[in-house]
């Protein structure tokens, strides 16, 4: 008898316990102290394994994400967001390779002003070295903007080619579309203007006569002509057809890319909040 008493009075005291740890696991919610909660929780469901309350509340921390401003995880988003910029960067240096390799179409063009297109393979050249850099840990968070910032460059180099208005466009619209997608992009509405300016800000320096006109209307008809490269009509229309389809691939290829590893992230998420929704519900069952 004197055995089973003590029992009891254990047992009540274990719940007593796990009573005040519940209390102050709800107590570190209130503070959004998480990792607070998630001890005091755990500790009260091992005193008393039928402690809902403190059962769901560990449920809770468990499966629901903190938030981003929460103690301690500033350093884990930034650390997962290294690991994305380091997987673009890979994606971007192999797609920057194509463009020094478009060098050898504009001399079949025939080239007048060598300068540029050798820029613009330099350019490339060097974006596809400082990619392959970031991929492998150097220059995260300086590389977006560095990219972009060269990136604009090459752009107005290309109008000089073929007008602001023919190319251009289409390679603003790719990177923009792309550099949305690298995480922690601030101030991110300065990209759009970055791209637009690049876009029209040589047609408006030739309106204003301060660069050699490229593009205008004549008769009805828009009339684009180039004092950097020749534009016979044949072998013009098949590099534009080229830089079209290649511009199609890299981007189908990078988002391609992107897709796969979101899509496998997420896959592990969903597979780990299912475990924890199983053993939460088979703890259940044995209470």
């Amino acid at each position: 008898m004197q055995a089973w008493l003590d029992g009891v009075r254990d047992s009540r005291r274990r719940r007593e316990l796990a009573a005040d740890h519940r209390d102050r696991a709800r107590a570190a919610l209130i503070l959004h102290d998480r990792v607070a909660a998630m001890r005091e929780a755990s500790s009260a469901v091992a005193l008393d394994p039928g402690d809902d309350a403190a059962a769901e509340i560990l449920g809770r921390l468990v499966l629901e994400p903190p938030a981003p401003d929460a103690p301690g995880v500033a350093a884990i988003v930034e650390a997962s967001d290294g690991v994305e910029i380091r997987a673009q960067a890979l994606v971007a240096a192999r797609s920057y390779l194509a463009i020094p390799l478009f060098l050898p179409l504009l001399w079949w063009l025939g080239i007048h002003a060598a300068a540029v297109p050798l820029a613009v393979a330099a350019l490339g050249s060097a974006a596809a070295a400082v990619s392959l850099l970031v991929s492998r840990g150097r220059w995260l968070r300086a590389w977006v903007w560095v990219s972009l910032a060269g990136n604009a460059v090459m752009m107005v180099l290309f109008s000089r080619m073929f007008g602001p208005l023919l190319a251009v466009p289409a390679m603003a619209s790719t990177l923009g579309m792309t550099a949305m997608t690298v995480p922690g992009l601030r101030p991110w509405p300065l990209l759009p203007v970055l791209l637009v300016a690049a876009v029209l800000g040589p047609w408006a320096a030739e309106a204003l006569g301060w660069l050699q006109p490229t593009t205008w209307i004549e008769h009805d008809a828009l009339v684009v002509t180039s004092s950097v490269i020749d534009l016979p009509r044949g072998p013009t229309l098949a590099v534009l057809a080229i830089h079209t389809v290649t511009l199609t691939a890299i981007a189908a290829h990078y988002m391609r890319q992107l897709t796969q590893v979101n899509r496998d992230a997420r896959l592990r998420l969903l597979s780990q909040a299912w475990l924890l929704e199983q053993l939460a519900a088979g703890d259940d069952g044995a209470a």
